[in-house]
């Protein structure tokens, strides 16, 4: 069963899915620093997604769960979020994690996820604060810049995120890419805990080992991998636990 459903989700075209989806996994307990994976699906592979996030928590201890839509329209995104996302809070709730909406203060409230990650163009953190309440996880990308994470600390954010680090499929610009030697030596002004995010893989994560962050971010390296999402993670376990 494990095999077929590998099999099938290799077969999906990561650009072709890109107008549909995005799921986020924060899975913990892989030495000192957490994995966020990112899938791209559509609703006919909501089922492999499934099977493949709860073999993946047997593998890694899963802490956050980040749902992300990414339709052409804000109602699509909307109508995929209230279809499926009580799924995703069964499986959160059996194994203790923390469900996080993408940019959506509404469904995050109304639906009761645990918090809502924000990007520099979106509702300000302030904001987001007032309107969730003390008790919610908020999330802000600061791109390149630390004075925004000092600033998200301010406003009341829980975690802060940087990117790109390396090239990608999704992140092809190699202008804004983190210098890591310069971003070694600011990291001790960073005040909130933090996720590296950008074509990260096999081949670079060593690169990473000796930065502080709480977490990396993992898209294409794990869904595209040649034995499938399990494998990788298997590898990215090993790799990181050196």
């Amino acid at each position: 069963m494990r095999s077929l459903l590998n099999e099938s989700l290799k077969t999906i075209s990561p650009l072709s899915l890109l107008l549909y989806s995005v799921l986020n996994i924060a899975i913990s307990n892989v030495g000192c620093i957490e994995i966020i994976c990112a899938s791209y699906f559509s609703f006919p592979f909501i089922g492999i997604v499934i099977f493949n996030l709860i073999e993946l928590s047997k593998i890694i201890k899963i802490d956050f769960l980040q749902l992300r839509p990414k339709y052409i329209t804000f109602k699509k995104n909307n109508e995929f979020i209230k279809k499926y996302h009580f799924l995703f809070h069964k499986i959160c709730t059996e194994n203790k994690i923390k469900l996080i909406i993408n940019d959506n203060l509404r469904l995050a409230k109304k639906l009761r996820f645990d918090g809502i990650h924000l990007g520099q163009e979106d509702i300000s953190c302030k904001e987001a604060r007032d309107y969730l309440g003390k008790n919610s996880i908020i999330g802000i990308s600061c791109n390149n810049s630390v004075q925004l994470s000092i600033k998200a600390k301010k406003d009341g954010a829980d975690y802060v995120a940087f990117g790109p680090m390396f090239t990608s499929k999704t992140k092809e610009n190699k202008k804004n890419l983190i210098d890591l030697k310069k971003f070694k030596e600011k990291e001790d002004k960073i005040p909130l805990p933090y996720t590296l995010i950008g074509g990260i893989d096999h081949k670079n994560v060593y690169k990473i080992k000796k930065i502080k962050a709480k977490n990396i971010a993992i898209i294409n390296s794990l869904w595209d991998f040649k034995d499938g999402p399990i494998e990788s993670a298997k590898i990215f376990k090993k790799i990181i636990n050196l």
